[in-house]
Protein backbone atom coordinates (compact mmCIF):
# COMPACT_ATOMS: atom_id res chain seq x y z
CA UNK A 1 0.00 0.00 0.00
CA UNK A 2 2.82 2.39 0.93
CA UNK A 3 4.46 1.66 -2.52
CA UNK A 4 1.25 3.15 -4.20
CA UNK A 5 1.24 6.33 -2.16
CA UNK A 6 2.89 8.14 -4.74
CA UNK A 7 0.84 7.87 -7.56
CA UNK A 8 -2.23 8.97 -5.51
CA UNK A 9 -1.39 12.33 -5.71
CA UNK A 10 -1.50 11.47 -9.67
CA UNK A 11 -5.25 10.62 -9.77
CA UNK A 12 -6.31 12.54 -6.51
CA UNK A 13 -4.45 15.78 -5.87
CA UNK A 14 -4.97 16.70 -2.44
CA UNK A 15 -3.79 20.40 -2.36
CA UNK A 16 -6.27 22.24 -0.16
CA UNK A 17 -8.42 20.54 1.71
CA UNK A 18 -10.64 22.47 4.92
CA UNK A 19 -9.61 21.33 7.91
CA UNK A 20 -12.71 21.02 9.63
CA UNK A 21 -14.14 19.08 6.21
CA UNK A 22 -10.36 16.98 6.82
CA UNK A 23 -10.89 15.97 10.74
CA UNK A 24 -14.51 14.97 10.04
CA UNK A 25 -14.28 12.60 6.52
CA UNK A 26 -11.19 11.30 7.87
CA UNK A 27 -12.17 10.01 11.36
CA UNK A 28 -15.00 8.90 10.24
CA UNK A 29 -13.33 6.64 8.25
CA UNK A 30 -11.16 6.09 10.64
CA UNK A 31 -13.63 5.57 13.33
CA UNK A 32 -15.11 2.72 10.67
CA UNK A 33 -11.80 1.24 10.06
CA UNK A 34 -11.37 0.51 13.97
CA UNK A 35 -14.40 -0.78 14.30
CA UNK A 36 -13.56 -3.42 11.79
CA UNK A 37 -10.26 -4.35 13.72
CA UNK A 38 -11.96 -4.94 16.36
CA UNK A 39 -15.25 -6.54 14.91
CA UNK A 40 -12.40 -9.32 13.79
CA UNK A 41 -10.47 -9.24 16.99
CA UNK A 42 -7.67 -6.93 15.77
CA UNK A 43 -6.27 -3.36 17.01
CA UNK A 44 -3.60 -0.93 16.18
CA UNK A 45 -1.64 -1.73 19.58
CA UNK A 46 -1.01 1.11 21.16
CA UNK A 47 -3.77 3.13 23.55
CA UNK A 48 -6.48 0.06 21.29
CA UNK A 49 -4.73 -2.69 22.87
CA UNK A 50 -5.04 -0.89 26.26
CA UNK A 51 -8.88 0.27 25.43
CA UNK A 52 -9.94 -3.59 24.59
CA UNK A 53 -8.18 -4.89 28.10
CA UNK A 54 -9.86 -2.52 29.80
CA UNK A 55 -12.80 -3.01 28.47
CA UNK A 56 -12.40 -6.75 28.75
CA UNK A 57 -11.15 -7.12 32.34
CA UNK A 58 -13.23 -3.88 34.00
CA UNK A 59 -16.19 -3.75 31.32
CA UNK A 60 -14.56 0.11 30.45
CA UNK A 61 -16.20 0.73 26.98
CA UNK A 62 -13.06 0.81 24.75
CA UNK A 63 -14.58 3.95 22.85
CA UNK A 64 -14.69 5.99 26.16
CA UNK A 65 -11.01 5.02 26.85
CA UNK A 66 -9.50 5.55 23.46
CA UNK A 67 -11.79 9.07 23.75
CA UNK A 68 -9.79 10.16 26.66
CA UNK A 69 -6.06 8.92 25.73
CA UNK A 70 -6.33 10.48 22.64
CA UNK A 71 -7.26 13.93 23.93
CA UNK A 72 -4.81 14.05 26.70
CA UNK A 73 -2.44 13.27 23.31
CA UNK A 74 -4.20 16.30 21.63
CA UNK A 75 -3.77 18.14 24.92
CA UNK A 76 -0.22 17.35 24.98
CA UNK A 77 0.35 18.92 21.44
CA UNK A 78 -1.08 22.37 22.22
CA UNK A 79 2.74 22.70 23.08
CA UNK A 80 3.68 22.61 19.44
CA UNK A 81 0.11 23.43 17.45
CA UNK A 82 -1.45 26.06 17.49
CA UNK A 83 -4.80 26.02 19.13
CA UNK A 84 -7.26 25.93 16.34
CA UNK A 85 -5.70 23.32 14.96
CA UNK A 86 -5.53 21.00 18.90
CA UNK A 87 -9.03 22.45 18.42
CA UNK A 88 -9.96 20.32 15.46
CA UNK A 89 -8.04 17.03 16.38
CA UNK A 90 -10.15 16.74 19.51
CA UNK A 91 -13.04 17.53 17.66
CA UNK A 92 -11.91 14.46 15.47
CA UNK A 93 -10.93 12.69 18.37
CA UNK A 94 -13.90 12.91 19.98
CA UNK A 95 -16.17 12.05 16.64
CA UNK A 96 -13.82 8.70 15.88
CA UNK A 97 -14.25 7.56 19.36
CA UNK A 98 -18.31 8.08 19.68
CA UNK A 99 -18.57 5.92 16.82
CA UNK A 100 -16.42 3.63 18.34
CA UNK A 101 -18.25 3.86 21.61
CA UNK A 102 -21.45 3.97 19.83
CA UNK A 103 -20.96 0.35 17.79
CA UNK A 104 -18.49 -1.29 19.61
CA UNK A 105 -19.82 -3.32 22.88
CA UNK A 106 -18.16 -6.34 25.00
CA UNK A 107 -19.57 -9.46 23.55
CA UNK A 108 -21.55 -8.30 21.00
CA UNK A 109 -19.85 -10.27 18.02
CA UNK A 110 -20.46 -13.59 19.64
CA UNK A 111 -22.61 -16.08 17.97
Amino acid sequence: MSDLAPVHSHFLPLTDFDPIYAAVLGNMLCGIGVLILFRHGGSLGGFNVVALLLQEKWGWRAGYVLMVTDLLVVCASIATVSIELAIVSAGGALLLNLIVAQNHRQGRYIA
